[in-house]
């Protein structure tokens, strides 16, 4: 009879002060503080400061051009490269440029402006870098019935 009038009066103190603390949480719900109103201000005079972008001094790049001659459908892939890691960087398209001649059989890859290619590699074999406006030329007329093609470059700062 102990053990059922304990267990009666925990249940009964246990949904009383959830109840409490449930009606409590939830009247404050729509309640603002009186210091929130000068966050806004904060944050406009913060958003006015300037970024200082720091660029890196090599990145590396890789397309992929599916479809073989003829298809324009790639993806880029821009990374970085230095001593401490190797991460990829957001927005490939921004670090490496792709295009292709019309009838679309050369697909020309090349570095961002200010850097300088020092590497260029079609399907991991070196490939031959020429200065701009060219860069990296991968001729899939010439590299067969090949349905995925990659090209690898990597780049410095001039």
């Amino acid at each position: 009879m102990k053990k059922i009038l304990i267990i009666l009066i925990s249940t009964i103190l246990i949904a009383g002060c959830s109840f409490i603390l449930g009606y409590s949480f939830s009247n404050k719900k729509n309640e603002i503080p009186e210091n929130i109103s000068s966050i806004p201000e904060n944050l406009e005079s913060k958003q006015n400061l300037p970024v200082k972008e720091t660029l890196p001094d090599k990145y590396g790049g890789e397309v992929i051009q599916v479809g073989g001659e003829g298809s324009e459908i790639h993806q880029v892939k821009a990374y970085e490269i230095n001593e401490l890691a190797h991460g990829y960087m957001p927005s490939g398209e921004e670090w490496v440029s792709v295009w292709f001649n019309s009838p679309s059989y050369l697909m020309n890859v090349d570095c961002r402006e200010g850097y300088k290619m020092y590497l260029c590699k079609v399907n991991d074999v070196d490939g031959i870098i020429d200065e701009h406006p060219f860069g990296c030329t991968a001729n899939l007329h010439e590299l067969g019935n090949t349905t995925r093609n990659k090209v690898n470059i990597a780049c410095a700062k001039e």
